[in-house]
């Protein structure tokens, strides 16, 4: 049925071969009598049919990625969990745990964002070389738009938060927990816009989280900040 419906114009005059096709069908079963009084009618509804079974493919290009940025502790899976399960499948997570080669990460991100999926890379992202991978990647894809989310909470918290969660298991894996944290703490470059972000959100503590969740689920993703920016200006002007 698709193969035919493929060559069926919307419009204007369908092939007579088509048309012959369709008479021959109505004959068989009302007769030709009947042909002749609903003849464009069963030609109008075979244009709807086809139309309506092979439409042409939806593409969304306003996908978006959204970079964590931030040591162990420092709440990024929970932002990434509060976002995708308030979302309603608009946002999926791909997370360390599931892809700790960032190459694989990538590619996992690229493909959710080639379905027109928006996309949580919830990794460490400490430095430029980490961040740049992603950023490259999504804007190969449609000039997909980038966003950082910075959870920068202090030393003492994500060490505490390290150390209660491993813990559970042993004692050497907390305390190997916390040098990790500590590491990261000494090695982490903060995020800029230059990198490539359209804009970066900061988690500084717990209740911030559902703030930025927030943000993210009102933001319109398909105006560029910078119209967003003019229309608030002269909303407040007029």
């Amino acid at each position: 049925m698709s193969s035919v419906c493929e060559n069926v114009p919307e419009h204007g005059p369908l092939d007579p071969s088509l048309i012959s096709d369709l008479r021959a069908a109505v004959k068989m079963t009302t007769g030709e009598l009947e042909w002749n009084r609903f003849g464009e009618k069963v030609i109008s509804a075979f244009r709807k049919m086809c139309h309506a079974v092979s439409p042409a493919p939806e593409t969304d290009d306003s996908a978006c990625m959204i970079l964590m940025i931030g040591p162990p502790g420092s709440l990024k899976t929970e932002f990434a969990r509060g976002l995708a399960s308030s979302s309603k499948g608009r946002w999926v997570i791909v997370s360390y745990d599931d892809y700790p080669d960032a190459h694989d990460a990538v590619d996992a991100a690229l493909k959710i964002l080639s379905v027109g999926q928006n996309v949580i890379v919830d990794r460490m992202n400490i430095d430029v070389v980490d961040r740049e991978k992603f950023i490259q990647a999504a804007k190969s894809h449609n000039s997909s738009r980038v966003f950082g989310v910075w959870c920068r909470l202090p030393f003492r918290k994500c060490a505490k938060a390290v150390f209660r969660r491993e813990s559970r298991f042993s004692w050497d894996k907390a305390l190997g927990a916390v040098e990790e944290v500590y590491s990261c703490f000494s090695k982490i470059l903060p995020p800029f816009k230059e990198e490539g972000f359209e804009r970066v959100l900061e988690i500084k503590a717990a209740g911030d989280v559902s703030n930025v969740v927030n943000q993210f689920l009102t933001f319109d993703f398909k105006t560029p900040e910078s119209e967003e920016v003019k229309e608030a200006e002269s909303e407040s002007k007029s």
